[in-house]
């Protein structure tokens, strides 16, 4: 005795129905959005925090220390061959440079301003 349990059709050739499916995945792309967003928010705002406090030294060697980083996973990504199997980790390369490059570009914006005479 064999039983097959059927599934409904994924999505259906009605062009609502199609339609429907673009919107409900914009929604969860939206909402993937805000979610980021909302990470990099708060990301931000720690390390903000954190940078402030810091002496003008302690803030160098901080910044220092992310180009360094930056410098060495552009360096390994350029390593990286490209290839389907290697996708993934291209990607998560290219996501952490794209990250670093984004917080030093607010960490170049705190600190002490120059004075004008």
């Amino acid at each position: 005795f064999f039983l097959m349990i059927r599934r409904p059709p994924r999505s259906t050739q009605s062009r609502s129905s199609a339609a429907s499916d673009v919107y409900k995945r914009q929604d969860l792309s939206d909402s993937c959005n805000q979610k980021d967003l909302q990470i990099y928010s708060s990301i931000r705002k720690w390390e903000t925090e954190k940078a402030e406090k810091m002496n003008p030294q302690e803030l160098d060697t901080y910044v220092g220390k992310l180009n360094q980083k930056l410098k060495n996973l552009q360096e390994q990504r350029d390593l990286i061959p490209f290839s389907l199997n290697l996708s993934n980790q291209l990607w998560r390369c290219t996501a952490d440079i794209e990250q670093i490059q984004w917080r030093l570009a607010y960490l170049k914006n705190i600190g002490p301003k120059p004075t004008s005479s």
